[in-house]
């Protein structure tokens, strides 16, 4: 608020005849307390204020405090702007602080309003009047003081929870999408094993017919040649590859192979025959030459019963 009191009051309670301030009146006594006690107010101290051109500023400045101090005498009692600033601050629920400067009654038009007040009673007793009227003023102003303290406190703890809770929200809204994330790898994992559990049971199956297809085939062939099993043999398959030249071929340089040898041999006996004829010292061994002719023939004869064999 802008102040902390209005002043509604009768300019005849303030000023004589000739606008000069009467001495001692009640409003400078007032005005004179809140000062000393750094109470702000508001009041028309020039009387320029009465036309209703300033209506509207009057009404702006009682909205704008917070306590409105009505001085009541005869002659505030007669005018009627009191009466429609008591209206205004009814209107505006402002706390409104009788104060009878005389006991001169009110006014019917705002009775309506102030009847059932609290009142500050000055004839009585001046300065316990102005003292009453102080402590209520500031006891006022401290519990609204305090009141919009804890109004202030329950605004930032709202927003500091409202803060908490969009952080929160932010959090489970981050966490969902995780777990949508999470959730579809997981699908897409599922569907990947379901995938590859069916290519293993179709490979599975293949073979298992393949199985009972290898089996048949040998049973046909079985059939065929007369015998009861059929090896599967890789060499001999290669082997039964080879054409009958290729055989031949074979053979034949088998065959040389082991007439080469015996010549050999053959030639090795000379040499040790013509060195025991002429008398010299036998230069290899009959043993060895009888080994090497023996191990030529059994070659031969080996490659003879290959070829008969097969």
């Amino acid at each position: 608020m802008k102040y902390d009191v209005f002043i509604s009051y009768s300019r005849k309670d303030y000023v004589d005849a000739n606008e000069n301030i009467i001495p001692g009146n009640i409003v400078s006594g007032i005005r004179g307390l809140f000062d000393t006690n750094g109470i702000s107010y508001w009041f028309d101290e020039t009387g320029i204020y009465s036309g209703d051109e300033f209506a509207g500023l009057i009404a702006k400045n009682i909205k704008e405090s917070r306590i409105f101090l009505f001085i009541s005498s005869e002659q505030s009692n007669k005018s009627p702007w009191t009466s429609s600033e008591i209206a205004t601050a009814r209107a505006y629920k402002k706390k409104i602080i009788p104060f009878r400067y005389d006991d001169s009654a009110y006014n019917e038009s705002v009775i309506i309003y102030i009847a059932n007040l609290d009142f500050i009673e000055y004839p009585k007793n001046k300065d316990k009047a102005l003292q009453k009227l102080l402590t209520s003023i500031l006891q006022f102003i401290k519990a609204e003081n305090e009141q919009k303290e804890l109004e202030k406190q329950e605004a930032e703890r709202r927003r500091l929870e409202e803060i908490s809770l969009q952080e929160k929200n932010a959090q489970i809204l981050e966490l969902k999408t995780k777990l949508v994330t999470l959730e579809n790898r997981k699908a897409e994992i599922e569907q990947d094993l379901l995938e590859h559990e069916k290519t293993k049971a179709t490979l599975q199956n293949d073979l298992r017919i393949t199985d009972i297809n290898i089996s048949a085939l040998r049973e046909q062939i079985n059939a065929l040649v007369g015998t009861k099993t059929i090896e599967h043999s890789p060499q001999k398959e290669s082997i039964k590859k080879l054409t009958p030249s290729e055989w031949v071929g074979i053979f034949g340089m088998s065959l040389l192979t082991g007439i080469f040898a015996i010549f050999i041999v053959i030639f090795l006996w000379l040499i040790n025959f013509i060195c025991k004829r002429k008398g010299g010292q036998v230069l290899i061994k009959p043993k060895f030459i009888s080994v090497l002719f023996v191990c030529s023939i059994i070659s031969i004869i080996v490659w003879f019963m290959l070829l008969l064999i097969i």
